[in-house]
């Protein structure tokens, strides 16, 4: 079983304050989807030309990026061989050890077979992973427990993507929002609590952009 290696390097001395005190990177581009990270103290230039590793795991093939919230680590991967799998895991921040991990089977159908494109969204203590064939899942993000979980492909009838499903989900208030090309879907919101559709909105294929909440003429909106 051949793994791809993903690093988390924390520089020695870059921050002022203890690490586990920097600001979180809950979800997709970070705390408002906007690619800003607010920490203070960072320093301006390396001392070295190598970055001190603190931790390094192995981890499978993917595109999702990792995000983190409360002290742990969260991205998804797929495994090929022997058979068909993606999963979701989660490691502590400090030492790159794996706290859960959950897997399931997923056959692949779609181009670029390398791995889940969405990053795992973390808010209010559940973690939202979105895979690449439409498998959705909501957990306890400090135990992995499963609260609710979607087959979205099953449920909707998407039309795939040739790349599959790439859009991170985005939390509003009690809503959590994905775009899956549903034939009568493009765009759903399912309940936070109890994972029930709440709403659904256009009847087009999707496509592979995240989507965000702004405010237009006073109103929210999710584009």
């Amino acid at each position: 079983m051949q793994f791809a290696r993903l690093s988390i390097a924390l520089l020695i001395g870059v921050f002022y304050v203890d690490f586990s005190m920097a600001e979180d990177w809950p979800q997709w581009r970070g705390p408002t989807r906007d690619g800003v990270w607010h920490e203070t103290g960072i320093i301006s230039k390396f001392e070295s030309d190598e970055i001190p590793l603190k931790w390094r795991v192995p981890v499978g093939s993917g595109y999702s990026a990792p995000t983190v919230a409360d002290g742990l680590v969260f991205l998804t991967d797929r495994i090929a061989e022997p058979v068909q799998i993606e999963r979701v895991l989660c490691f502590n921040e400090q030492t790159g050890e794996t706290v859960w991990e959950y897997t399931y089977e997923c056959a692949y159908k779609i181009g670029y077979t390398a791995g889940p494109r969405a990053a795992v969204t973390v808010v209010d203590g559940k973690a939202y992973a979105l895979g690449a064939m439409g498998h959705f899942h909501c957990f306890e993000a400090s135990t992995g427990k499963v609260l609710w979980q979607h087959d979205l492909n099953v449920e909707y009838d998407i039309q795939m993507p040739i790349w599959g499903i790439a859009g991170s989900p985005l939390i509003v208030d009690d809503i959590v929002v994905v775009q899956l090309g549903g034939k009568e879907a493009t765009i759903a919101g399912f309940d936070t609590e109890s994972g029930k559709e709440r709403w659904t909105a256009l009847k087009e294929r999707a496509c592979y952009a995240s989507p965000l909440l702004i405010e237009q003429a006073g109103k929210q909106v999710v584009v």
